[in-house]
């Protein structure tokens, strides 16, 4: 039988594990600061973690107390009451509603203030974290953003007690001091969204969520049949616009590397086979249970592109193509360009920097395009360019024999470079290696660049 699934504990690891469960969300009570002053503003802040996998709607309900220790009335007031959030699949956040009191509220320790939570899932939830408490939580893997909110909430004092047998709303016992008169500061009400599956370092929580979509949509895509042309026709704009337009068999060549990266997510489908798909294959870590993975893998960069776009919104899988070529482009010319190194390094011989500086540089390359500045022969054929002809007999996409792409590829260097030279641009390392792996790959075909 296997384990139910159970997601990292986020709101377990700010209040020592105490949690109040309602529906399919978990919750705890706090009031920030811990010290609320008379004729001061005060936040209530109501953790919120979705032990379900799919979007919830929370509805939050404010009651402060009617009276103060003196028995008079409108001592605390709110402008907001009530609060509609919307929450998504094992998503952890807080909502927040202030409040303050008069000035002349009396002193006491024991107000009373109670928020009711009515949770409704949009659609047939599965449970994904424990009722009694979820996974461990590394903070490191975590945003730093969401590592100080995490650090922040966790110096509060949490109620997780319901009224009425456990059924009604959450309550919580706090203490008024004196505070004198000053300005009340305007807090503002609403949700804080501390961490989604997307945001934590650790995939497998991810994968699981969405393992199903990946199999049965979105990996069923990624075939040249269909990823090619929109590809080639991004290419092309994108390199145009950036001011570096690329000739016919340059462009394909990149588009090819960028489609080979995709279908490597599916080796055994695509034909590519798992030692060539490497780290770029997605249906291995799906087989099993993501969850069920001894170490957390290292997701390629389009593939968290993409994940953040359907975290977003689901309906994004529909359009998996035109979602890759338009708004995941970046990332994933970004995984050809490390897979480029790779080829180029392996065939070559030659060192072309350390792990940390291939990434600057590839960095580098996607920054240049998307800021349209930068680009040049140089940046383009390496990596880009020259990992293409290293894997364009691997992907045949029309009926143009690869040799032909590759002596038209050969004659674009050559003009490249010279313009280059002319430029006082050039780098005769670089065109001594475009030439050597021309030349190589040529060998089968019969002809040399040089």
């Amino acid at each position: 039988m296997t384990a139910s699934p159970n997601y990292p504990d986020f709101l377990g690891l700010i209040t020592m594990g105490a949690r109040a469960n309602i529906g399919v969300v978990q919750a705890a009570l706090a009031v920030r600061p811990r010290v609320v002053r008379a004729g001061k503003s005060f936040e209530v802040i109501l953790l919120l973690q979705n032990a379900a996998d799919v979007d919830v709607d929370a509805i939050i309900t404010l009651a402060l107390p009617e009276m103060d220790a003196r028995r008079q009335h409108g001592s605390f007031m709110s402008k907001t009451k009530r609060l509609v959030v919307g929450m998504a699949a094992a998503e952890f956040g807080y909502a927040v509603m202030p409040a303050s009191s008069l000035p002349t509220t009396a002193p006491s320790d024991s107000y009373r203030l109670a928020v009711d939570v009515d949770a409704k899932p949009l659609s047939k939830p599965r449970r994904i974290r424990d009722a009694e408490g979820g996974g461990p939580v590394d903070l490191d893997l975590l945003p730093p953003a969401a590592q100080a909110e995490i650090e922040a909430l966790r110096g509060l004092s949490y109620a997780t007690h319901r009224s009425k047998l456990g059924r009604g709303p959450l309550e919580l016992s706090f203490g008024l001091i004196s505070g004198g008169i000053s300005k009340i500061a305007e807090l503002k009400p609403g949700w804080v969204s501390v961490c989604r599956l997307i945001d934590y370092g650790d995939a497998r929580p991810l994968l699981h969520q969405y393992r199903d979509l990946l199999l049965t949509t979105i990996l069923l895509r990624l075939r040249r049949a269909e990823l090619y042309k929109p590809l080639l026709e991004t290419v092309k704009t994108r390199f145009k616009e950036a001011g570096f337009p690329l000739h016919e068999p340059e462009a394909a060549l990149i588009a090819k590397l960028l489609t080979i990266i995709l279908e490597y997510s599916s080796p055994a489908q695509t034909g590519h086979g798992y030692a060539s798909a490497g780290r770029y294959a997605i249906v291995p870590l799906l087989e099993k249970d993501p969850l069920s993975l001894e170490q957390a893998p290292t997701l390629p960069h389009w593939l968290q592109g993409m994940l953040r776009l359907v975290d977003r919104d689901v309906r994004v899988a529909d359009h998996t193509v035109q979602a890759i070529a338009r708004l995941v482009f970046d990332d994933l010319l970004y995984d050809a360009a490390l897979y480029a190194f790779e080829l180029i390094e392996a065939e070559s011989g030659v060192d072309l920097g350390s792990p940390a500086e291939v990434a600057a540089y590839a960095r580098a390359l996607v920054t240049a395009l998307r800021d349209r500045s930068g680009l040049d022969f140089n940046r383009v054929y390496l990596p880009l360019v020259l990992g293409g002809v290293l894997i364009n007999e691997q992907m045949p996409v029309s009926k143009d024999a690869p040799a032909d792409l590759l002596r038209a590829v050969a004659v674009n260097a050559e003009q490249r470079a010279a313009a280059a030279a002319a430029a006082g641009e050039a780098n005769d390392n670089l065109v001594d290696l475009i030439n050597d792996i021309i030349d190589r790959t040529g060998q089968k075909y019969g002809f040399r660049a040089t």
